[in-house]
C-alpha cells in the first residue's frame, strides 16, 4: 500500500502554574493560551495519521522546563483535539495542506468571517498578555 500524506491539526492549553512572584498589569489570573499545530503527516490511512500526529503531539507538549516573567511554571499539554485533511497531491509549493469548512449564516460580514476564522488581529497590549506563556 502507498503511504499518503495527511495534513493533521493538533490544539495545545498552554497554561501558567503557581503563585506569581508579582503581578502587573498585563497579568491575568484566568488566563490561558491555546496553540493550533498542522503537522504534514505521511501514513497509510487516517487513522495512522492521527495515531502518528498524537503521539508527536504528546512529545510536542512535555516541554516543562519554561518558568515566565512572574516566576510562574508554565505547562503545556496535548488537548487530544485534533483533525485531519488527506492530501490528494504530492507536497509541494501552492499545494492545499488542510481545508475544513463551517456552515455559517449568510448575513456574515467578511470582517466577522475574518475575526471567527482567523481570530482578531492582536494589538501591542495584547502581546504583552503572552508574556504569562514565555520563558523569561
Amino acid at each position: 500500500m502507498t503511504k499518503k500524506f495527511y495534513a493533521v491539526k493538533t490544539v495545545y492549553r498552554i497554561d501558567a502554574k503557581g503563585k506569581p512572584e508579582y503581578k502587573d498589569k498585563y497579568f491575568k489570573e484566568k488566563s490561558v493560551l491555546i496553540e493550533e499545530r498542522i503537522l504534514l503527516v505521511r501514513a497509510d490511512n487516517q487513522k495512522q495519521a492521527i495515531q502518528k500526529a498524537e503521539t508527536e503531539a504528546r512529545k510536542y507538549s512535555k516541554n516543562d522546563n519554561v518558568t515566565n516573567v512572574y516566576g510562574q511554571k508554565v505547562l503545556m499539554s496535548y488537548t487530544g483535539i485534533c483533525d485531519s485533511f488527506e492530501l490528494y497531491d504530492e507536497p509541494e509549493n501552492n499545494v492545499e495542506i488542510f481545508s475544513s469548512t463551517r456552515v455559517l449564516d449568510k448575513e456574515l460580514k467578511k470582517d466577522q468571517l475574518a475575526d471567527l476564522m482567523l481570530g482578531k488581529a492582536e494589538t501591542k497590549k495584547g502581546l504583552m498578555y503572552r508574556r504569562k506563556f514565555r520563558s523569561k
